[in-house]
């Protein structure tokens, strides 16, 4: 659903000049990191408990809005 959307709205976003190559490039870079960790977190899911895992998740979520509001 998202990879359909972003395929609609890519577009339409580079027409109204509101998408720049740079910025597009930048997205692609982003996913790099993505499609390290992802398989990482899910295999790190699958060695605790759900409770644990849940946590660990409200933690790493609460450092970035903490990092957020601080404004690093």
């Amino acid at each position: 659903m998202f990879l359909l959307y972003s395929a609609v709205q890519l577009p339409a976003l580079a027409v109204a000049g509101v998408m720049q190559g740079q910025w597009l490039l930048e997205g692609i870079l982003a996913l790099i990191p993505i499609l390290i960790f992802m398989p990482l977190g899910q295999a790190i899911a699958g060695k605790l408990s759900r409770k644990a895992f849940d946590r660990m998740i409200l933690v790493f979520l609460g450092v970035i809005g903490l990092k957020m509001v601080i404004g690093l």
